[in-house]
């Protein structure tokens, strides 16, 4: 019974520490959506500029290393070069993934400026 006792109490103390740092730890890409609909204070508009800001910092990783493997690809070209281009073992797919993944990542900047913005003005 003691045991249960320690357990349970040690739940509820991971539980409200939980609690207390929610506003710290990442959105979800659905908390984010229910958020964007509900913003309201300037606390929900620095949770989103962190979402924007964090998703931001995924693209341009994402953006990196698909320019990689193009540069991988020019240097040790496929057979899909030449047969299939544009295919996703090809420089083409990977530099047009690349660019499109960094056009992304700066629309994600912006969005994180405008909610910045937007917690400012209230």
């Amino acid at each position: 019974m003691k045991k249960v006792l320690i357990v349970l109490a040690g739940g509820l103390i991971l539980s409200a520490a939980g609690f207390a740092s929610e506003g710290s730890r990442p959105l979800s890409n659905k908390e984010a959506k229910q958020l964007i609909a509900t913003a309201s204070t300037p606390a929900d508009h620095l949770r989103l500029a962190k979402y924007f800001e964090l998703k931001a910092e995924k693209l341009e990783a994402e953006a990196r290393e698909h320019a990689d493997m193009a540069r991988n690809y020019r240097a040790h070209p496929t057979a899909s070069e030449m047969k299939r281009p544009g295919a996703p073992d090809t420089a083409a797919h990977c530099e047009r993934l690349s660019q499109h993944l960094a056009e992304a990542a700066q629309d994600a900047r912006t969005l994180a400026r405008d909610h910045e913005a937007m917690a400012r003005r209230q």
